[in-house]
């Protein structure tokens, strides 16, 4: 029986716990320097199957908080995930995605954050989800604001990225009920 976590976004795409049989499409997808250049450089590139292997072990342990791949009809796109903040922000969370380049533009990681949010403020008593975005990663910005995200910040020179000094857009999304509730 499969006890696997699924989450059903709807049109065909799931979250998912990986499974190192998503490895090898793990580190295709991964390995892409348009991909790499809207993440953090700790995503390495070139990325290895090894590199995929390590990922989704540490993933499956907890070791980097909420983790899911996300599917299309069964099949590995791309992943998505909450890093759990500690001391004064352990209600706070960040949240993280990519899609492989074949599966941009369709809609999927509207679909998938959805249910992530939904999924994290159900199931952990984290009361905010923040993201920090790239001021090139427009498509990014649009899956946050479709899901409800607000524009905080823009942090000046804040991303050096590729030899290049970008800003940073920093947005969130609270649940204003679990505020209510700890704050009477």
């Amino acid at each position: 029986m499969n006890t696997r976590t699924r989450i059903n976004c709807g049109n065909g795409i799931t979250l998912a716990e990986l499974t190192l049989d998503d490895a090898g499409t793990l580190a295709q997808l991964a390995n892409n320097r348009s991909l790499w250049l809207n993440l953090r450089d700790r995503m390495p590139q070139p990325y290895t199957l090894a590199d995929a292997v390590w990922f989704i072990e540490s993933a499956l342990k907890g070791d980097l908080g909420l983790v899911f791949g996300i599917y299309e009809e069964e099949k590995f796109a791309g992943v998505a995930g909450v890093v759990l903040q500690t001391d004064i922000h352990r209600l706070s969370g960040e949240i993280g995605y990519w899609l492989g380049e074949p599966y941009w533009g369709r809609g999927i990681a509207t679909a998938a954050i959805r249910q992530l949010v939904q999924y994290t403020f159900a199931t952990t008593d984290l009361v905010r989800l923040f993201a920090g975005i790239f001021a090139y990663n427009k498509a990014s910005m649009r899956v946050l604001e479709k899901n409800g995200f607000g524009l905080d910040a823009i942090l000046k020179a804040a991303v050096y990225k590729d030899g290049k000094v970008v800003e940073e857009y920093l947005y969130s999304l609270v649940n204003d009920e679990k505020i209510a509730a700890l704050s009477s």
